[in-house]
């Protein structure tokens, strides 16, 4: 079994970070409603941002060419990253994958970018999502929300590291945090009689 030695050097700098929850499964059908009822454009992205962990701004910059499809997987080419995190990453949600090609299949292709959106209408759209619901919501959160059910899943620490184009492991660890961990399958369970002794 392969281990991942992790150094000092990964682990959060900042260790006051209040912990920030994922959004619930309720909240995420809750979502997933509200960005269906959006115009086209502002649907796709938000289901990108949900399938694919990107940045808020990695979104708005993309291009048409940015997306494509690798047998029958959608792939995202994010470039001029923050901290020179460029990758080439696949969209892990299915619907979000059907949902951003089909966009993208229909649209007309010229030099604009992808969703003719900018970041700011992006986040002025989770901005009205909170007020409507009542939920605690902003654009950042869709990628914990993304790392935590990653981890949830199983998927290493490392992989999920590279989706969300983190410098260190520690700063992943930070994402992953809300994770719905079942540990029951990890505790031992202790034979009573042994420890209680004989009567």
């Amino acid at each position: 079994m392969n281990s991942v030695i992790i150094s000092p050097g990964d682990y959060p700098k900042n260790v006051k970070n209040r912990r920030i929850k994922r959004l619930t499964n309720e909240e995420l059908q809750i979502f997933k409603s509200y960005i269906d009822g959006l115009q086209p454009n502002a649907r796709a992205v938000f289901w990108l941002l949900y399938g694919s962990g990107c940045r808020v701004g990695e979104a708005a910059h993309l291009r048409a060419s940015d997306i494509t499809l690798r047998g029958k997987v959608v792939y995202i080419d994010i470039k001029d990253a923050k901290w020179g995190s460029d990758r080439c990453i696949p969209i892990i949600d299915k619907q979000a994958a059907e949902i951003v090609w089909k966009y993208r299949a229909e649209l007309e292709i010229d030099n604009r970018p992808l969703f003719r959106i900018s970041k700011r209408t992006i986040q002025g759209y989770a901005t009205q999502f909170a007020q409507t619901t009542g939920i605690s919501f902003h654009c950042h959160l869709l990628r914990h929300t993304f790392a935590a059910l990653l981890t949830e899943r199983g998927v290493p620490l490392t992989t999920v590291q590279y989706l969300l184009g983190h410098k260190s492991l520690g700063m992943t660890a930070h994402y992953a945090q809300s994770a719905l961990v079942d540990m029951s399958s990890f505790l031992p369970e202790i034979n009573l009689k042994n420890v209680e002794g004989e009567d």
